[in-house]
């Protein structure tokens, strides 16, 4: 009789620590979700920042273009004028990422 009580409550034990490892089963998959829906928006943003420095690229490349070919007219100072401004008004829309190429880029303008 004392052997068979011993094996029910270990039986029992059993059944709680094997509920309790349940649970952390369930607590540790929901922290995996929330950490691949975490990594998924911090890979999404890394790219959206390439494309954002890839276009950045681009329009410097423009404006130094535009900027070399002024020479003594006003319309085409005027609209690398414009270029620059618009160029400038980008970088400020994303959070100032590209402001250290900017700065590079007026100081190598002046």
């Amino acid at each position: 009789m004392r052997i068979k009580l011993d094996k029910e409550r270990e039986k029992v034990n059993l059944d709680k620590k094997l509920a309790a490892m349940e649970k952390h089963k369930d607590q540790i998959d929901v922290n995996n979700a929330a950490l691949n829906r975490t990594n998924m928006l911090l890979i999404e943003k890394i790219t959206k920042t390439d494309e954002q420095m890839d276009e950045a690229v681009e329009h410097a490349w423009i404006i130094r273009i535009n900027a070399r070919n002024v020479g003594g007219d006003i319309i085409r100072y005027r609209r690398s004028l414009a270029e620059i401004d618009a160029f400038l008004g980008k970088i400020e829309n994303h959070d100032f990422a590209f402001l250290p190429l900017a700065r590079e880029f007026v100081e190598e303008m002046d």
